[in-house]
């Protein structure tokens, strides 16, 4: 080992708990350190994503994505395979709160309209959106990502760290409960799309955490089961597929009614 190339990160929170994620991230300097082309920090992690993602988008606009050069097919094409990847780096690790969910999907939505070349005062609601670019919510492949990586570490050697550290994770601990507002984890996330199944299967113990471990040596076992924690997610009644201009027109006439 080359000690002047090894780097020591030393993860810790905060002595205080903050909504705001700018105070939280110069008191956690931890969240802005890059790890595998990665920041630490989820939340930091995808503000970066987009930020690239921007960038490759207006370099592909100038080669390829003119709407006079290309057809609307190939555009789209070329966006999920060269664009898309990109913003979503590593989201299988990725721990987001609903609000980040849904600005990374309310940027998604946007780069689609402008590869499909929507612009004001043309219009088009969410879901005719994703109906024209044969795509989905990006909820749906975060979550597909992150069980499918979560899968892979339950296989792998108990010896892992990666699993080491999810088995600590669930230990009994002597330390008292964490006062302040509670944090977003990985394990908080899958255990809420467990939950989300309704079939009482949940993710809070180590007890729950070898139960999965021992489906998961089962590869076709657990595919059934990513597959089902994917069907009990909001179909096209959610409202990200709402006229979201509607919504908000409806929503300010019936304050002013008020």
């Amino acid at each position: 080992m080359n000690s002047s190339k090894t780097e020591l990160t030393t993860v810790a929170r905060a002595s205080t708990s903050t909504p705001s994620r700018h105070v939280r991230a110069q008191e956690e300097a931890w969240r802005n350190t890059k790890k595998l082309g990665s920041l630490l920090g989820d939340a930091e992690d995808v503000s970066r994503r987009k930020q690239f993602a921007r960038a490759a988008l207006n370099r592909m606009w100038t080669l390829w994505l003119r709407t006079s050069q290309t057809s609307e097919r190939t555009r789209v094409r070329l966006y999920n395979s060269y664009v898309l990847p990109i913003l979503l780096y590593n989201c299988g690790t990725w721990a987001l709160t609903k609000g980040d969910v849904l600005g990374l999907e309310s940027f998604h939505r946007r780069q689609l309209r402008q590869v499909l070349g929507i612009r004001h005062p043309r219009r088009i609601s969410n879901a005719a959106l994703y109906k024209r670019c044969n795509a989905r919510p990006l909820r749906y492949r975060i979550t597909k990502a992150r069980w499918v990586l979560f899968g892979q570490v339950l296989r792998g050697s108990d010896r892992n760290p990666a699993f080491m550290q999810m088995a600590r994770y669930f230990d009994s601990s002597t330390e008292g409960g964490w006062r302040g507002r509670p944090r977003t984890t990985l394990p908080t996330v899958l255990d809420q799309d467990l939950r989300n199944t309704k079939r009482g299967r949940r993710l809070r113990t180590k007890t729950d955490l070898l139960t999965l471990r021992t489906q998961a040596q089962n590869t076709t076992e657990w595919k059934k089961l990513v597959e089902e924690i994917i069907a009990w997610m909001p179909c096209e009644d959610d409202l990200t597929y709402a006229d979201t201009t509607l919504c908000r027109r409806l929503a300010s006439l019936h304050l002013a009614s008020q």
